[in-house]
C-alpha cells in the first residue's frame, strides 16, 4: 500500500488504528481497529455514514472495546 497515496485524515486514522492494534498487543492491524479509530473521530464523517445504513455506531463502537 503507497501510504503517501492516502488522504492526510486517513492516514491519521491508520495510525491511531495501529496504537489501538498494538494498546491491546496485537501486532497486526485489523479492520475493526480502523473502522474503531474512524468512529473515535468525530469529524471523520464514519458515525454518519453508519446511521444512514441503519447501522447504530456506539453499539459498534462499545463492541469494540
Amino acid at each position: 500500500m503507497q501510504f503517501d497515496k492516502l488522504t492526510a485524515r486517513f492516514q491519521q486514522a491508520l495510525q491511531q488504528a495501529h496504537s489501538l492494534a498494538l494498546g491491546k498487543d496485537n501486532p497486526y492491524l485489523e479492520a475493526g481497529h480502523v473502522l474503531k479509530a474512524l468512529l473515535d473521530d468525530k469529524n471523520s464523517g464514519m458515525g454518519a455514514l453508519l446511521c444512514q445504513c441503519r447501522c447504530r455506531p456506539l453499539a459498534a463502537c462499545s463492541a469494540m472495546r
